[in-house]
């Protein structure tokens, strides 16, 4: 059993999950039953960590889990630089399209789930201020920018204003009256309307989406289509600024914020002391 395994198999109970290094520095790991589910893929080389996919493999462990382990798994082995490419989606919400998770944080948060998690790319102060713009814009112009944005292809292009307003007009008639918005337990919600901020909006629809996914079935049906149709828009548009090569750097730690310093109270006492020496010494300078 290498060293990598052995690190590992503390985070990941060797009970459920099996954790296989297949060559030196390739490491996945896979829920117990299910070999070629990859909750998570690895590569490392000289000091640089890599990782090549992740994923909520299990009900046992999330993401965020996931993330935490690489970073002590890092440390642990004297490892200073974790890269990865952003591939994070919502699989399979309507016949099974994959959701960007990038456009849902980015627009709800105003920054991705692994930028949250400290993974940045060397532009990332410019993305969240450019990003940033769109937050307090009304949909309706937001809508319309990716539309302006959209390039023309063969078979896509931007649509004409009126067909526009249409689809607009469809697209908030249809998540505000499909059975996902009018069944019981979500009667009381407040509805999306054209003139919410985008990142009003994006809330709405992230906790919606996380928490009670809708399917491509029966009243449903229409409500995906709409979903895709407005992720696609946005992703096609290239509206969003987000250079998806991400890295995060284990021995410098982002937390946004200076660490404070903390007193007990004989180090008050004697923080005071000194600062009464320090005055009584000024005075008797200035004593002529």
């Amino acid at each position: 059993m290498s060293d990598n395994t052995v690190i590992l198999r503390k985070y990941f109970n060797p009970a459920h999950f099996i954790i296989n290094e297949s060559e030196p520095g390739y490491i996945t790991v896979s829920p117990m039953g299910r070999e070629y589910v990859y909750c998570l893929e690895l590569k490392i080389k000289g000091g640089n960590l890599k990782i090549d996919y992740i994923s909520k493999c299990s009900d046992r462990i999330s993401g965020t889990q996931i993330l935490n382990i690489i970073s002590k798994f890092a440390k642990e082995k004297g490892i200073d630089v974790v890269k990865l490419q952003d591939k994070s989606d919502l699989p399979g919400i309507c016949h099974n399209y994959n959701i960007p998770l990038y456009i849902l944080y980015i627009l709800s948060t105003g920054k991705s789930w692994y930028n949250s998690h400290g993974y940045k790319s060397n532009g990332y102060e410019n993305e969240v201020r450019l990003n940033g713009e769109f937050l307090n814009m009304p949909m309706v112009d937001f809508i319309k920018l990716c539309n302006s944005r959209r390039i023309q292809t063969r078979y896509t292009g931007p649509l004409s204003d009126e067909e526009l307003d249409e689809k607009i007009e469809e697209f908030y008639y249809v998540i505000n009256n499909t059975g996902y918005y009018k069944n019981k337990r979500n009667a009381t919600r407040t509805r999306l309307n054209p003139l919410m901020t985008v990142q009003e909006t994006f809330r709405r629809l992230k906790r919606y989406l996380l928490k009670n996914p809708p399917r491509d079935t029966g009243s449903e049906n229409d409500y995906c289509e709409m979903i895709k149709w407005l992720f696609e828009l946005i992703h096609i548009s290239g509206v969003i600024k987000y250079d998806f090569r991400l890295t995060s750097y284990m021995s410098r730690p982002y937390s946004g914020k200076t660490p404070s310093r903390k007193f007990n109270s004989s180090t008050r006492k004697s923080t005071n002391n000194l600062l009464s020496r320090k005055r009584i010494t000024t005075m008797k300078r200035r004593t002529y």
